[in-house]
């Protein structure tokens, strides 16, 4: 019996310091050019291609943009990982006056990965435009891992920066700026909590002259704590019954 308590308050820790050792549903959004415009498209994308979550047989949404320019809004339903559909939609709400239209772009990228052989762009930018954005239909006041990719690496072009500006605690009140990892391939990770309707409400953008290239991003729930005690403690029930 001792031995059952034991290990019952040390998985209860240990699931309370790492809630991420399991997630739960997970979104996936690729930008690309055009094929159809304004529609998109679901298929197979392996995680990002220096970090991110999930597995390479996870379905992503494939968001198509035009190269000539789309304007806002535009959106569209998502699936989760499994190819499941539900509530949870994306969808550009606004673009600043002077950057006037949304595009998408490509170049040939060091590694098979279309996540950032194309990408949304927002340019030419130098007065600070920026593209305003929304995910809704999430678990109100849930808690979750957003991963942020550029996109546009390649020897030669290499990738242009971006930057973010996301609501993080569901307040309603942007939180400020930040860079979408620049130089780099592997992705920017942000915790935020949705709002009391399931809200996530951010913008992509660039200060500087140039620019700013998005390739996509995950969206990762992460289960309350007590949700994952309750997991943790049922199998150890059927641990139990297991050996009984």
């Amino acid at each position: 019996m001792m031995k059952h308590i034991v290990l019952v308050g040390m998985l209860t820790l240990g699931l309370a310091a790492g809630l991420q050792a399991a997630p739960g549903d997970l979104w996936n959004v690729d930008f690309e050019q055009l094929s159809t415009e304004g529609t998109y498209k679901v298929e197979m994308v392996g995680p990002g291609p220096d970090g991110g979550v999930g597995n390479a047989g996870d379905k992503w949404n494939v968001f198509e943009i035009s190269e000539a320019g789309t304007a806002a809004p535009i959106g569209m339903p998502l699936v989760d990982a499994t190819n499941t559909p539900g509530s949870v939609s994306f969808t550009f709400t606004d673009v600043d006056a002077g950057a006037g239209l949304l595009g998408a772009y490509g170049h040939a990228p060091t590694a098979i990965n279309d996540l950032v052989a194309e990408y949304l762009f927002l340019g030419p930018q130098n007065g600070g435009y920026d593209i305003t954005w929304e995910l809704t239909g999430l678990a109100p006041g849930g808690a979750y891992d957003m991963y942020l990719y550029t996109g546009g690496y390649d020897a030669v072009n290499g990738g242009h920066n971006a930057d973010y500006n996301i609501d993080v605690d569901g307040d309603g009140a942007i939180d400020g700026w930040g860079p979408i990892a620049p130089g780099t391939p592997a992705p920017t990770v942000v915790n935020i909590v949705a709002d009391g309707a399931g809200t996530i409400l951010g913008h992509f953008g660039h200060n500087n002259v140039g620019e700013s290239e998005i390739g996509g991003f995950q969206i990762i729930e992460i289960p309350e704590p007590t949700t994952m005690v309750l997991l943790g403690l049922g199998g150890l029930g059927l641990i139990r019954r297991r050996r009984a």
